[in-house]
Order: C-alpha cells, then structure tokens, then sequence
C-alpha cells in the first residue's frame, strides 16, 4: 500500500509523536508531584525507612535509613513498587520518627515534598537534552532519508531520549518499563549503527552474532514487559542499563583492534572518528554515575549531567553523515588525549583527600603547577605538529589545484577549438580524445558526438577504439609528423548539407588539427616540467635533511676528537709533565751538591729534561689549547697575535669583527678547532713561506664565521697544487689537515697564491649552537 519510503516517514514521525505525548505526561507528573526517595519496608511497628536516595527530597529533608513513618499527607499512604522496593510517592508532607533520640518531640522529622528551584532546573536540562538528542536524530533523518544508517542513527538517539526520560520521572510504572525496554535495547542498537556505520559489508560472523543479539533482545523484552504487567518489578533494569552500556563498548574497542588494520582509509578515519567521540561522550557517564552505581557506592555526578556527553557524540556523528563532513581524526586524537587526560588527572587530584596525601595541601599545589607546566609544554608540542600537518596539506591542496587548473585550461582550449569547427564548416559534430600521461582518456564531444562526451572509459580502451566507433567520420592523427608519438584523435562528422568537404576547409581542419597538437603538447610538457619539478624537490629535501644529519653526525664526532684531544693534555701536563718536573728538581740538587765531572753528566741529564718538558708543553698546546679554557675565542687570536710578535720573527697584523662573548654560542670542540685551524696557518706562514708579515681578518655574521689569513711570503702554485695530493711536501700536509678539519665541521676553503706573490687562504664555518641547531 505505501511505499518503503512513506513507511519509514510514518514510523519516525509516528515515534516522535509517541514520545513527545509520554514525555509531556511524564515531565508534568514530576514536576506535580518531586521524587521523594524514601525506599520503605513494612514491619510489626510499621513502615520503615529501609533507603534513602541522595537526589530526593528525603535526603534533603533529614531523613536517614532507620527512621518509621508515622503519616503521610494526613494518613493517606500511596507506594509505588520498583522491583522488590516500595517507593514513598506522590505525596505533599509526611512525618517520620527516628528511634532512640530522646521524647517524640526531640525525634519527630517533618518532611515537606515540594516543587524547588532545582526540580525546574533539573527538569529543564532533562527536556533540552531530549529535544537536542530529537533534533540531531530528526535533522540527520530529513537529510538521508533513504540511508538505513541514518535510521539507525535516529532509533539510537530515540532511545537515549526515552532514558534520559526515566531517570528523574516519578511515574514508576511508565517509567519501569521504558527503562527496561531502552536498557535491553540499547546495545543491540549501539552495536547495529556502529557496525553499519564503518563497515562497508558486514561479516558473516558480526551479522549472525547481531542477528542472535536481536532475537535475544526480543526475547528479554517480552519477559520484562511481562513481569510489570503482573507487578512485579525486576530490581536490577538500572544495573542491567549500565552492564549494557558497558558491554557494547567493550565490544565496540574490542572490534576496532581486530579489524582496524583490515579497514581502507575511509573506514578506519571512520571507526577512529566513532570510537573516539563515542569514549568521550560516554566517559563521564561510565566513571561518573555507572561504575559507582554497580559497586554499590554514591555516584560522583548526577545522571542528568553525566549523560550531556551524548549530546556532542551524536553531534558529532550527524556531521559526518548528514554533512559528508570528512575528519581525519588522528590529526586531533593527540589533543584530545591530552585534554582527556589533563581534565582527568585534575580531577583525581582534587577528589583525593588532602589528609591522604603526605605533604597536605603543599604537595597538591606542586603537582597541579607540574601538571599544568607538562600541559602547556605538551600543547606547544601538539601545535607545531597540527603546524606541520596544515603546511603539507596546503602544499597539497596547491598541487591539485595546479594540477586540475591545467586540465581545465587544456579542456577550455579544446572547446574553443571545436567550437571554432562547428561555425567555419557547418559539421554535425566534432571528437577529441586525448590522454595524460599515467591516467584514463579524455573525451569532449559536440553535435552528433555529443552522447560520447563525459564518456566512462575503461582503463584498457585506447583512443584508437574509440576513433575506431566514429564510422562515417574523418579521423585525424594528433601527431606532428608520421614518426611522432599520437596524442590522441580529432574526429569530424559530415558536413550538415551531406556535401563532401573542400579543400580549404580540409586545410583548414588540418590547421585546427596542428594547433590542437600544439596544445597537447604543451600541455604534456607542462605535466613532464611539474613532475620533474616536484621530483627535484622531494630529492632536494631528502639530500638536506642528509646533509644537517651528516653535519650534526660530523660536528659529534669533531666533540669525540677534541674530548680525547682534551683528555691526553691534560694527562700530559698534569701527570707526565708534573713528574719529569719533579725528576728535574731532584736532579738540580744532585747536581749543585756533585763535583764537576759527575755534575757534567747530570747537566746534559738536566739538558734533555727541559727539552722533554718544553715539547710536552708544546704538544699539549697542540692537543688542545688551554688559552681557549682561560678566553673567549677572540681574546686567545689576540693572545696568539702578541705571541707571535714578541717572537720577532714576523709583523703580523689582527683585523677582527667580534663581539665579545661571540664565541660563547660555539660548541667548545669548534671553538677549539677554529683556534687552532688559525694558529695552524699562521704559524705556516712564519714558517715556511718564508713571509716578513702576517695579516689575519676575523668576522663573523650571524651563523656563518669567516677567517682569512694573508702573507707577503714567497707564495706557490695554488692551481696546479692537489689538496688530495700527499707528496707535496711539508706545507701540504698542513693544509690537508685544515681541509679535513673544516670539511668535518661543513665549512668551505679558498686558496689564493702564487709564486712570487704570497698567500691568502680564506675559511668559513657554519656555526652551530650547543644544542646542534643553527645559531
């Protein structure tokens, strides 16, 4: 009689009238008539007080588990059973007795049952809970009405409203039984829409265990339904709700780690996106008010405020089926964990007791200010990488939108040119297909084609196929010459007259044939340069990356070098050279009290001492250059400067552009390097090059220092002269050294010289920080 369509429509809208007609009666009678919570069994001195439920007006009117009623509403007594309990209800004032406190009057408890400020609060909150949950589910439903999902979406989320229903209604008897309907349900229906949500086809295991779910489902809702209507009650529907919750999220985590890797993209963004919120928005609901409920203890938040998180959750879930909103979660699951667990630990913290903790409230500041620290810091982490992420789907949007810009473009050109046909030669229509390289064929039709354009290509048809189906059409090679590759094909339908195409109009079909080649072929030269540019690029950003990992694997082992060069000076000055200056002293008494022939043989023993300690000394200062320990690195060049000078054997010259402390920002191993690099050359060129002055410039930009030494010496064949060369003698391997040294730290060297006209020899280091980042 109706179709599935008007079905469906009949049984939403009809439950959304069902519900708004039992919500209105239910929100109405408890707002009439509060939950009173006195829980009350019946003994031989009459009723008594066996419970006390913390949200009702018992607990707030002083009433304690223990105490008899004695009246209520002037002898008039109505008790509404749930489960093996008879609840206090629908009454306007009662008065209770409490045994052994003293005369009736001291002991009397009157107990007023009236509306307050937070009955209206906590009804409120109730119906815009219910009507937002309606909402998501209506909206959701108006936009796919056809998606059995959707539907699914819209049971969930009625059924949650109908819990949400039951849980401050005093209408026991309604309420009982939706409760118990909705707790046997839920899971099936949690299940059901998550399975249908993510799963593209279902398993044959997951649909029989879902199957034998349902008839179980149905089986259990019989039977409760059943056992209200003979009045009795099962006492465990709550527990039954909360065991339910629990189970189906257990089964949910349970089927995300087995199928999660079994799942294409689409899919696992999907069971992320689901088992994420769906965590969330239960959580304050399971740790809150379930958990605590089934140990038996008070629960930490009220039911009405531990379930607002279904609101965002199925928010949430909307979007992605209504909106076709598409949420790479993995790039929030890092926030959302640690805003999780920060409000979390918060939490813990301050619901642990002070007393409980050794330093009281001290400690408690301590570990709030550390947690709120290792938050910010973790926060600052988190942005850089969401930064990260943003900045390669920028660039990749870009390249898409490069990429689908020349095709467009190249279509645009290609219509222009057919349609520049149609008008010139009156045809009945006209057939491009062309290909890009490494993708499926293009085809643009008009006039009697027009049916081919937009055509589905199969991957292995070609463009001659297709020229092939254009029977009574002039096909044209798109190719410059016989030789060329073909990019494709121009097809010409017969002229609209049936005449037979002249020759100028076939000159002018060749002209448009040439220039639609022209076009491909810039076209395809324009992909070929994006590709090779892109190509270029990624292997530019892999060789970078290998290179700062070859500097900072170069710029450890320089650290190694000049840790081993530190350890063996010192142990060279302060062990070997302590003990030959002892040896010394001894030998320097023994020879002032000996005569002159044994004093003779104790001088030269004396003679060789002082050369062994000066050479020790010496190679100590080469290892590792204490000055650079006592100065920053421009006061040891100045030092080095007025060494040399006072030596008398060169003028030497210090031209210098450092701050002081510049050297502070250096890692010890290069600033100890550098010094030595530059002592190095300049004591070559007092040396060897036979130079009278010596001009060393020191400057330093940023995080690049540059170093040149000159000299007015007798200079050599720098073109002719190979660094690699080690048969060149004694100021060949000097530079050999210098080159190796720089190349270690990823600096450059120049050399400028020749025969007759001294040497410059130029140096630049990148610097780095201690950290082993660029300055």
């Amino acid at each position: 009689m109706f179709s599935n369509k008007y079905r469906h429509a009949i049984a939403v809208y009809g439950a959304l009238l069902v519900f708004s007609i039992i919500a209105a009666y239910v929100h109405i009678q408890t707002l009439q008539h509060p939950y009173v919570g006195a829980v009350l069994r019946y003994e031989q001195n009459g009723w008594i007080v066996q419970d006390v439920k913390p949200e009702g007006k018992a607990s707030k009117g002083g009433v304690h588990a223990g105490d008899r009623l004695i009246k209520a509403d002037g002898g008039r007594l109505e008790l509404g059973q749930a489960g093996d309990m008879l609840y206090l209800e629908r009454i306007e004032s009662a008065e209770f007795v409490r045994p052994g406190t003293g005369t009736p009057e001291m002991s009397m408890i009157r107990l007023a049952v009236q509306v307050d400020r937070g009955d209206a609060v906590k009804q409120a909150i109730a119906i815009c809970l219910e009507l937002l949950l309606l909402g998501i589910g209506w909206f959701a439903y108006r936009k796919k009405p056809e998606s059995h999902v959707i539907r699914r979406f819209f049971g969930f989320n009625m059924l949650m409203a109908f819990t949400l229903l039951t849980l401050q209604s005093t209408v026991l008897l309604i309420s009982d039984l939706i409760l118990a309907v909705c707790s046997i349900w839920l899971p099936y229906v949690l299940l059901s829409f998550f399975i249908h949500f993510v799963f593209h086809s279902i398993r044959k295991p997951i649909r029989l265990a879902l199957t034998a779910l349902k008839y179980l489902a149905a089986g259990m809702s019989v039977f409760i339904c059943l056992s209200i209507w003979v009045n009795v009650t099962p006492g465990w529907i709550l527990e039954l709700l909360h065991t339910g919750f629990l189970s189906a999220l257990a089964c949910i985590l349970l089927l995300a780690a087995v199928y999660c890797r079994k799942l294409d993209w689409i899919e696992r963004n999907h069971l992320l996106v689901f088992v994420t919120v769906l965590t969330l928005g239960l959580s304050p609901y399971i740790f809150l008010y379930a958990i605590p409920e089934l140990l038996g203890t008070r629960y930490i938040v009220p039911p009405e405020y531990a379930l607002i998180g279904l609101v965002p959750l199925s928010a949430t879930i909307m979007i992605l089926l209504a909106k076709k909103k598409m949420i790479d979660i993995r790039l929030y699951i890092p926030h959302i964990t640690l805003h999780v667990l920060f409000v979390g630990c918060t939490s813990v913290l301050f619901i642990v007791p002070t007393e409980a903790l050794y330093g009281g409230v001290a400690l408690k500041i301590v570990i709030f200010i550390v947690m709120i620290f290792a938050y910010q810091r973790s926060l600052h982490w988190c942005r850089r990488q969401m930064e990260k992420r943003n900045d390669w789907l920028e660039r990749e949007k870009l390249k898409l939108s490069i990429e689908l810009a020349e095709r467009q473009n190249t279509r645009d050109l290609v219509t222009a040119l057919a349609g520049l046909a149609h008008r010139m030669l009156d045809i009945e229509g006209v057939l491009f297909i062309w290909q890009y390289p490494g993708e499926r064929l293009q085809v643009h039709a008009t006039g009697s084609y027009a049916h081919m354009d937009n055509m589905k290509v199969q991957a292995s048809t070609s463009a001659a196929d297709i020229a092939k189906e254009c029977s009574g059409s002039l096909v044209m090679r798109l190719a410059g010459t016989d030789e060329d590759k073909v990019l494709g094909y121009m097809c010409v339908g017969p002229k609209m007259n049936d005449t037979l195409l002249s020759g100028e109009e076939r000159v002018l079909l060749d002209r448009l044939r040439a220039e639609a080649f022209r076009l491909l072929t810039n076209a395809k030269l324009l992909h070929d340069l994006r590709y090779e540019y892109e190509t270029m690029r990624d292997q530019n950003r892999t060789y970078v990356q290998r290179v700062d990992e070859m500097d900072r694997f170069n710029l450890k082992l320089l650290e190694a070098q000049q840790s081993e060069r530190t350890k063996t000076s010192y142990f060279l000055h302060d062990q070997v050279l302590q003990v030959l200056i002892f040896i010394s002293r001894d030998l320097e008494e023994l020879y002032r009290s000996q005569g002159d022939a044994a004093g003779n043989k104790t001088r030269l023993w004396l003679k060789g001492l002082y050369g062994a300690q000066r050479d020790i000394r010496m190679l100590c200062d080469d290892l590792y250059p204490h000055i650079i320990d006592k100065l920053e690195l421009k006061g040891a060049l100045r030092w080095l400067v007025r060494s040399m000078r006072e030596s008398g054997e060169v003028e030497i010259e210090l031209i210098e552009a450092l701050e002081d402390g510049s050297g502070g920002a250096m890692p010890p191993a290069i600033k100890a390097t550098l010094f030595r690099i530059i002592r190095e050359l300049a004591t070559n060129a007092a040396k060897h090059a036979q130079a009278t002055r010596i001009q060393l410039e020191v400057r330093q930009s940023h995080n690049i220092f540059a170093c040149t030494v000159s000299d007015n010496g007798v200079g050599f064949a720098a073109a002719a002269m190979r660094l690699d060369d080690m048969d060149q003698g004694a100021p060949s391997i000097g530079l050999i050294s210098v080159r190796n040294q720089i190349r270690h730290m990823g600096g450059a060297i120049e050399i400028d010289s020749a025969p007759g006209s001294g040497t410059s020899i130029s140096i630049t280091v990148p610097i780095l920080e201690k950290g082993g980042g660029p300055s």
